[in-house]
């Protein structure tokens, strides 16, 4: 699919999570009227980029969960069952035409649910291995004719590139921090970062990858020395609690945060507080926010490096031998980094140091095995983007479900969520699981009659 074949939905995508408006790559410095940091980094093996944050419409103070915003404003001719664990798709006989579903409760009751039409929405695990479990059709379960359900499994690599001491915390947070941004009403939270650019990764053939901040809290931050004093855990309480003492202003800030979180103060004024504060202060209000709404006491900034990584068969949701509460087997995940998407880190950081140098800019403490350059080393994580098991494709042989995102071979079953994503790019996942999930409801409501 192209960019332009997806546009419609990216930006029913957009409001519906409550992004704020403009691009996501360095012409947004126009749309909100901020002057770009300098000197460019971008004109580099990098590009500029920006990440939207999902606020929540119902909570000033908070990001956007779609369980609670789901739960206050329910679509109409929406039948919500819980306390209901699907374990099993129903077919015919052959297994080529979904019928229903077989639902369970821990109390022991069971309903089945007959449609004809069923989307596998339970996340990149749970699809994978609902398909899996449903084997009255065919022993190797639904979909599975050529052994790729479960198989694909992507996530964002990400580690340590370098790091950057407090005294030079404050030009680095100014540059890659975050932005506030009013309009319609609303003010929204924009983060700056890198991206390496297309055109070098074509010469280079590296694969997709970018980089972000993270701020590191100090060991006498007073937040974390007063929950150490509460929970008795404390090794000097002396030393913890001259730590609050020596910062009033943060305990403040927290307080008032935490006012407004709980509804103590008017929604109304507390709206006005925050909008306020976002547009004024967008680092160090975001910062509260990300840090669990306390204005933590910082030591340094982290920077990251995040990767795309190639689909790779082995890396699988399989069927374990251990059982859940309903007697099913449990899933089994294999995930690892992959060579390939270590050296990409390794390239970025690299990238990285030879992009600030000369610059002016405060100079980097690279990680040892960047120094080295010893991929091997990086600890690396995976930022719980989970992707690709039953991953879109032309042929059959390639993925689980086709463009529309129905099941190869099964008609009327069809799986929405990161599970359908073939590639990861270097992004979180979440506009696009949106914007093709809009567009699979589009492509259904065309294939009903009428009333």
């Amino acid at each position: 699919m192209t960019k332009d074949a997806l546009e419609p939905w990216l930006a029913q995508a957009e409001e519906l999570l409550n992004l704020g408006p403009g691009p996501y790559d360095a012409t947004l410095w126009d749309r909100i009227g901020h002057t770009p940091p300098e000197p460019p980094l971008s004109e580099t093996a990098f590009r500029t980029v920006f990440w939207k944050f999902a606020r929540s419409r119902r909570s000033v103070t908070d990001i956007m969960r779609f369980g609670a915003d789901f739960a206050a404003d329910p679509p109409d001719g929406v039948r919500v069952l819980t306390n209901a664990t699907v374990t099993r798709i129903l077919t015919d006989t052959e297994g080529r035409s979904v019928t229903g579903l077989e639902a369970r409760s821990l109390a022991g009751g069971r309903v089945e649910v007959a449609a004809p039409i069923c989307i596998l929405a339970a996340s990149t695990i749970e699809n994978a291995r609902l398909l899996l479990l449903s084997r009255d059709a065919d022993p190797r379960g639904l979909g599975n004719t050529h052994d790729t359900v479960g198989r694909y499994l992507t996530d964002h690599p990400t580690t340590t590139i370098a790091r950057f001491d407090k005294e030079a915390a404050a030009d680095l947070a100014a540059r890659f921090g975050l932005y506030g941004y009013r309009e319609g009403g609303r003010t929204h939270v924009y983060m700056h970062g890198l991206a390496l650019d297309p055109a070098w990764q074509r010469a280079e053939h590296a694969l997709n990858g970018a980089l972000f901040v993270n701020e590191e809290r100090a060991d006498d931050d007073p937040f974390t020395a007063a929950k150490r004093i509460l929970k008795r855990q404390s090794p000097s309480v002396l030393k913890d609690a001259m730590s609050v003492a020596r910062s009033p202003v943060r305990i403040v800030r927290g307080a008032t945060a935490r006012a407004i979180e709980r509804n103590y103060i008017p929604r109304p004024i507390s709206r006005v507080i925050v909008d306020v504060a976002l547009r004024l202060f967008p680092n160090t209000v975001a910062r509260d926010f990300q840090n669990g709404r306390l204005p933590v006491k910082l030591s340094g900034l982290r920077i990251e490096a995040t990767t795309e990584q190639p689909p790779l068969p082995e890396n699988r949701v399989t069927l374990s031998d251990k059982r859940d509460a309903f007697g099913l087997e449990r899933p089994f995940v294999f995930w690892t980094a992959g060579e390939a998407a270590r050296a990409n880190l390794l390239r970025i950081g690299q990238q990285f140091a030879a992009a600030t140098t000369g610059l002016g800019l405060p100079r980097p403490q690279l990680s040892d095995w960047v120094v080295d350059a010893a991929p091997d080393r990086a600890v690396t994580i995976d930022l719980g983007h989970m992707m690709g098991t039953t991953r879109m494709s032309q042929r059959p042989d390639e993925g689980v479900v086709d463009t529309d995102c129905k099941v190869h071979g099964v008609e009327g079953l069809y799986a929405a969520g990161g599970s359908v994503l073939p590639t990861a790019s270097h992004v979180n996942p979440t506009l696009m699981m949106i914007a093709l999930a809009l567009r699979l409801a589009d492509h259904l409501a065309a294939r009903q009659p009428r009333g």
